[in-house]
């Protein structure tokens, strides 16, 4: 995106990350089904924008590849930047 919307700062840390999330084996199949269940029509949407994705990577060209990698790299620098020197 950051091509389509001319955007200069895109690096990123996460935040709010789970520590102690349950593996899928160890929930019941039950809920597993129940979660599919109701997300039916969200799963659809993803589907779809994933392939739309997907597609606008595919018409980006062969540097589109080395600028994602390139960018991963910086990203995880930039993780370790300590916040109060980036204000």
């Amino acid at each position: 995106f950051k091509r389509f919307l001319n955007w200069n700062n895109i690096f990123y840390t996460k935040k709010n990350v789970t520590q102690k999330r349950p593996q899928r084996d160890d929930i019941p199949k039950t809920t597993i089904d129940i979660i599919i269940r109701y997300n039916e029509l969200d799963m659809e949407l993803f589907e779809y924008a994933k392939q739309l994705f997907e597609s606008m990577i595919e018409a980006q060209g062969d540097d589109f590849q080395a600028e994602l990698t390139h960018f991963r790299r910086m990203n995880a620098l930039y993780a370790h930047v300590p916040k109060n020197f980036l204000k």
